[in-house]
């Protein structure tokens, strides 16, 4: 009965609607291009490359890398095979994932870690982040040009897909890329048949802004995915009341 209780207190404490637009709930919240996550992530982002031992998450800094196991033996798999990976790390902040899991590529490992960003970010990530293993990129289209015939890993999709209006556009230009594996963590879904828009409101400790925020029909959205297939599939944490999060891990059919 207590978890039950504290599920649905998350519930009203992080999320508000549903809305029936997304221009609703935009207008009644700060949004994600807020300057209070610029500003914290790079703070903590400078605290991380300089450290070893400390490491970022939605700004907050922890002492071990929370690393995704499944994720980490992909990455690991793939580097037993080749002399080369590339990594599109889509919403990647400033290289949160990529320091998180760096410690595991090898020095004759040649590692290419795209992030696709906000111009802010961007701008930030190019000119205190950028080296030969980490690169930022405005959109997928600048990316395209400037890799051409590249073969793509990885496509990690870190908590994000669910704050972009037109997601199913995303989601198209990400097949098209073709790569061998999708990887979307700690997203937000429903078991009823219809997408639904809400409002996430961020905790004090970490942003204390809010912004839209689609929670997906799972079924409807997994099939968005043509000529892939999951192979994994997790509830994780938070557990909220009616709202599933889940990592979902997809490879592209043989």
């Amino acid at each position: 009965m207590f978890n039950f209780v504290k599920k649905i207190y998350h519930y009203y404490k992080f999320y508000s609607g549903p809305y029936s637009s997304w221009k609703i709930a935009s207008l009644k919240s700060e949004g994600y291009g807020s300057k209070k996550i610029l500003s914290r992530v790079r703070k903590s982002t400078h605290i991380t490359k300089r450290s070893r031992e400390k490491f970022e998450i939605d700004s907050l800094i922890f002492s071990k890398p929370l690393r995704n196991n499944k994720l980490e033996k992909i990455l690991k798999n793939i580097l037993k095979k080749k002399s080369k990976i590339n990594v599109i790390d889509f919403g990647g902040s400033l290289g949160s994932t990529f320091y998180r899991y760096k410690s595991i590529f090898k020095k004759k490992n040649k590692i290419k870690w795209s992030i696709i960003e906000q111009k802010s970010f961007v701008k930030i990530g190019r000119k205190e982040f950028e080296n030969s293993q980490l690169n930022f990129f405005y959109n997928l289209n600048e990316f395209k040009k400037k890799n051409k015939n590249i073969k793509i890993d990885i496509f990690l999709l870190s908590i994000l897909i669910q704050y972009i209006k037109d997601f199913k556009t995303i989601i198209k230009k990400i097949i098209h890329i073709n790569p061998d594996y999708i990887v979307i963590l700690k997203t937000p879904f429903t078991f009823k048949i219809k997408n639904k828009i809400f409002i996430e409101k961020v905790p004090e400790n970490i942003y204390g802004i809010s912004y839209p925020s689609w929670i997906f029909s799972k079924n409807s959205f997994i099939n968005l995915f043509v000529n892939y297939k999951v192979i994994y599939n997790k509830i994780v944490k938070p557990w909220i009341y009616s709202i599933y999060f889940h990592d979902i891990f997809l490879k592209k059919n043989d």
